[in-house]
């Protein structure tokens, strides 16, 4: 397999893991209600927070993560799809300083990936304590799949990205050959 084939392949794989990512982050955005008013209010809870209830007709609350986790996600995730797409421009037009440069701002984004998980996931377990704390939650109980498999995506799309940046650099002179 020649070296651009890696490079290629990388930045495939983290742009589609990029796109779950993004996906999962804008589904999750505003908070939801149904028959919810038994169980609470977003307000008076650590976001995420999942609560469901097998009774009153299925009721449930998800209070979905805070503006500025959400805020810092979407930015880096945007700003990896701008870089990504120079890479490919760069690629395919032979140009090794500037892959160069943007291998070295792709490990800077894919360590703000990692930062943005690392706050996510303190985020959901404040949350998980919270829920544990709660004395009587009688049918209801906190459910984070969702909000797990968002920080498991971003975590994966964090270190694809940062390994595109190092394969990037690594291999600039010798893809052009």
């Amino acid at each position: 397999m020649s070296k651009k084939t890696i490079v290629f392949a990388l930045l495939i794989v983290s742009i589609v893991l990029c796109v779950i990512t993004l996906g999962l982050s804008l589904s999750q955005i505003k908070d939801k209600y149904k028959n919810a008013i038994a169980l609470g209010d977003c307000n008076d809870v650590p976001n995420p927070f999942k609560l469901v209830s097998k009774d009153n007709a299925g009721s449930y609350i998800i209070c979905n993560w805070a503006s500025s986790r959400s805020a810092v996600r979407l930015l880096y995730l945007f700003i990896f799809i701008i870089l990504s797409s120079l890479s490919l421009f760069s690629i395919v037009g032979k140009s090794k300083q500037l892959l160069f440069v943007l291998s070295i701002a792709l490990l800077v984004i894919g360590a703000f990936g990692i930062f943005s998980f690392a706050y996510d996931a303190k985020a959901i377990t404040d949350s998980r304590k919270y829920c544990k704390s709660i004395k009587d939650l009688g049918n209801a109980k906190c459910v984070y799949d969702n909000f797990n498999a968002t920080i498991t995506f971003n975590i994966f799309t964090a270190i694809s990205i940062i390994a595109t940046g190092v394969f990037s650099a690594i291999f600039r002179n010798s893809m052009f050959e």
